[in-house]
């Protein structure tokens, strides 16, 4: 059973689930995003973005205490495919004032029948630099310390790193349009049901899109490493070993 609990004026929690020794895992939404918040976007990018949501942002999640823990328990994803160059990844976020500098581990994961399997790429520890204040919107931009190349299915995703404690930020998303995502979350040990990936619309239903996006470019002939096959870089592959 789920217990919905109402924070304020604008922020509710869904998923509380307990096991012995461990903290409650919270999933949280902001709420309706007030009319006139405005959506800051990066001046440079490393690349084009691409991104499953419409561009427009009705929502923001988080998971929070028992609902964050290493490597990457509370972390969400979103589906891409094709061949590409990447430089970067691109997450839409906005902040309640708990936000002091917590980094984030930025993830590239293969396909594993319809959601995240191996760590193909990880940026750990990064700082996302000034996020907005609710109700404002940034899009913030992080590049990739290796060019990565991908093909056929992968995810990309983010991890808040505040394992037990308060949430540092809210991951946007979109709600409503015509946006088609494949918005996924790694369900905490300690909450109710299986460990593991499972579709957003688990803790909030009306999610068609997160905002996550990549930067890069269809891949080319002449842009594929030699004497490599057309996968995620070797060193994505190394830091798999540890997450």
């Amino acid at each position: 059973m789920r217990k919905a609990i109402c924070f304020g004026l604008f922020l509710g929690s869904v998923g509380v689930g307990t096991m012995a020794g461990m903290a409650p895992a919270v999933a949280h939404e902001v709420g309706a995003i007030a009319p006139g918040g405005e959506i800051s976007r990066p001046s440079t990018l490393c690349g084009p973005a691409l991104m499953r949501g419409d561009g427009s942002y009705e929502n923001g999640y988080a998971w929070s205490h028992g609902g964050v823990v290493e490597p990457n328990y509370g972390a969400f994803a979103e589906r891409f495919a094709g061949r590409k160059r990447l430089c970067g990844l691109v997450v839409a976020l906005t902040n309640l004032g708990t936000y002091n500098g917590q980094t984030a581990d930025l993830y590239l994961w293969s396909d594993a029948g319809g959601m995240p399997g191996n760590v193909l790429y990880l940026e750990s520890g990064v700082s996302l630099g000034e996020i907005a204040h609710y109700p404002g919107i940034s899009e913030n931009a992080v590049e990739f310390s290796e060019v990565q190349f991908t093909d056929g299915v992968w995810w990309a995703g983010i991890w808040g790193d505040w394992p037990g404690e308060q949430y540092g930020w809210f991951l946007m998303a979109d709600e409503n349009g015509e946006a088609v995502g494949t918005p996924m979350t790694n369900r905490p040990p300690n909450d109710i049901g299986p460990t593991g990936w499972v579709p957003c619309s688990d803790y909030f239903p009306e999610v068609h899109a997160l905002g996550i996006g990549v930067l890069g470019v269809p891949l080319t002939p002449a842009d594929a490493p030699e004497h490599a096959p057309i996968v995620l870089s070797s060193f994505g592959q190394v830091k798999a070993l540890y997450r």
